[in-house]
């Protein structure tokens, strides 16, 4: 190294310009190594190859460019093997209903394509303040970009089950009356998912017609079903209604009218009490409203008293 460069840097600098190129060059050799073996198994299961394929085809074609990014994220997530490293986020992903209707594969490439300026930014920024640190930046910048896409889905999956759990009951008393003119079970469930195809719930019983028209039997579409909303009460119970009409038969059109009144009944008595706790709540902002309403109406008027002729006239 130039020695008059030496002088111009201090001992402190350079021993942290040193550290943080030792981490740079390290954490390169391990995500080498890493991209390579990913990349060998992905060329096993043939996913590789898929998304090879199908990346020169959206570069060659003159698709918008957000097509290209997808597949640029595709070919990305096939090429480091990703599917394994965020299994849980995926499952929580396929119960959003796959919002953007992106694959695993261009999930895991979007979520590491996130992650890069992040774990630049926090590389540079560990170099000046601790360079030993700065080995740890690809692990916060994933870190950080695991639990943005983790907030960002199960923000998804709520406003999903919302939607469910307010449409079921009105969906039950649809197949009910649709049962009662003369129409099967399947039928019925096709005709819900085609009258609330904008909604989630359209989606998912689309997603039931489609599996027992593949071969899956009734019974074991609804127990998926049940197994994606397991929290939402009005789900499970038109999903056991369900299970319980096939393997005893039993009525399910009376069944699921009274499933579907003793929810609306729930619903009704959860929203008088949310309506009872709303009052005590806004109580006690209301009374401090009302006192600073007071003092602003009436204060200067006390001010005006206590300091004027009438304080005289008192004696104050």
């Amino acid at each position: 190294m130039n020695p008059e460069l030496l002088n111009l840097l201090d001992t402190a600098t350079l021993t942290r310009l040193i550290a943080g190129m030792a981490a740079l060059c390290l954490g390169l050799a391990v995500w080498v190594i890493y991209a390579r073996a990913a990349r060998s198994r992905a060329k096993q299961t043939g996913n590789f190859d898929g998304e090879s394929r199908v990346l020169l085809a959206r570069l060659k074609s003159r698709g918008s460019h957000t097509v290209k990014l997808l597949a640029i994220a595709g070919f990305f997530g096939a090429m480091l093997n990703a599917t394994g490293l965020i299994r849980d986020l995926l499952i929580s992903y396929a119960k959003a209903g796959y919002p953007r209707r992106w694959t695993d594969n261009q999930l895991a490439g979007i979520l590491l394509l996130f992650s890069l300026p992040v774990m630049l930014a926090a590389f540079f920024g560990l170099l000046f303040l601790a360079p030993v640190f700065a080995l740890f930046s690809p692990f916060f910048g994933f870190g950080v970009a695991y639990l943005g896409m983790k907030v960002w889905i199960d923000g998804k999956y709520r406003r999903r089950v919302g939607s469910v759990s307010r449409l079921m009951p009105y969906v039950m008393d649809l197949i009910a009356m649709t049962m009662n003119a003369g129409a099967s079970l399947l039928m019925a469930l096709e005709i819900v998912g085609d009258n609330y195809r904008k909604e989630a719930i359209g989606e998912e019983f689309s997603t039931i017609f489609d599996n027992v028209q593949n071969g899956m039997s009734i019974a074991a579409a609804m127990a998926l079903f049940k197994g994606r909303y397991a929290m939402v009460p009005s789900v499970t119970s038109f999903a056991d209604d369900v299970i319980t009409s096939q393997r005893y038969g039993n009525p399910l059109t009376e069944i699921l009218e009274n499933s579907s009144a003793r929810i609306k009944n729930l619903r009704i008595q959860a929203a008088r009490e949310e309506a009872g706790k709303a009052k005590v709540k806004i109580l006690a902002p209301g009374v401090i409203i009302l006192f600073g309403s007071l003092l602003l109406l009436f204060g200067p008027f006390v001010v005006k008293f206590l300091e004027g002729e009438g304080a005289d006239a008192m004696g104050f």
